[in-house]
């Protein structure tokens, strides 16, 4: 049941933390049309987004749940703050090019930093109310 649990866990920080860091990396609107470019004129396929549009897109992931996620990361000290931030990066691109001048080089350190760091924040995290988490009694 242990393993189960852990693999629950790790699968329910995994979705949090890639939805988080969609969430805090979102894109400034600039003025302009869909298929416009406000300097270089109507190249097809080039152009802005229309502010609704973006609005849209991160609507879902602009949740009280990512801000408080956000206070709770932000909460950690380094070096686990810098595991989170990398991993968070690495689940949302998929796949692991990531890392942080305040992590160890050593992927063996490294490795037990991000584990460290998971298991803080999933525990700050449920303290918050945040995630659907099996802890262990």
């Amino acid at each position: 049941m242990t393993d189960d649990r852990a693999a629950i866990n790790n699968a329910e920080l995994d979705r949090i933390l890639a939805e988080w860091h969609e969430w805090a990396k979102r894109e400034t609107v600039a003025e302009g049309f869909a298929d416009k470019a406000l300097v270089l004129g109507d190249f097809p396929g080039y152009g802005l987004q229309h502010e609704s549009q973006l609005e849209q897109k991160y609507a879902e992931a602009e949740s009280s749940t990512c801000q408080a996620v956000d206070a709770q990361v932000d909460e950690l000290v380094e070096p686990y703050r810098a595991a989170i931030y990398a991993n968070a990066r690495n689940l949302a691109c998929g796949c692991v090019v990531w890392s942080s001048h305040f992590l160890s080089r050593n992927p063996v350190e490294r490795a037990a930093t991000v584990k460290t760091a998971r298991s803080l924040l999933i525990r700050r995290l449920s303290g918050a109310g945040i995630g659907n988490w099996l802890l262990s009694a």
